[in-house]
């Protein structure tokens, strides 16, 4: 409604969901702290998420087996990304 009323262009964004172990918390230096999130399951789910389009929620395998509650799924796809050795599993809910 914002963009709309001010003239901006519509929003649209493309959402991952994945899950597993990482760090979070603050990294850095003394002169540089930043609270970041690191790890393989970041990567993971970055690359799921440069797969959506606006609107769409992509979430992993590991993340699907996890969820305890009936999903609709309306596609399932792969990815070979890079830095990874396997294919990531994901689908769009």
């Amino acid at each position: 409604v914002f963009c709309r009323k001010n003239g901006f262009p519509k929003l649209s964004l493309g959402i991952a969901i994945h899950c597993g172990e990482g760090f979070v918390g603050n990294v850095g230096t003394e002169k540089m702290m930043r609270y970041n999130v690191i790890g393989n399951v970041v990567n993971i789910c970055s690359r799921i998420e440069g797969c959506s389009l606006g609107g769409q929620i992509l979430i992993s395998k590991e993340m699907e087996d996890n969820i305890k509650v009936p999903l609709k799924i309306k596609a399932r796809s792969q990815i070979f990304a890079k830095g990874i050795s396997k294919p990531v599993d994901f689908c769009q809910i």
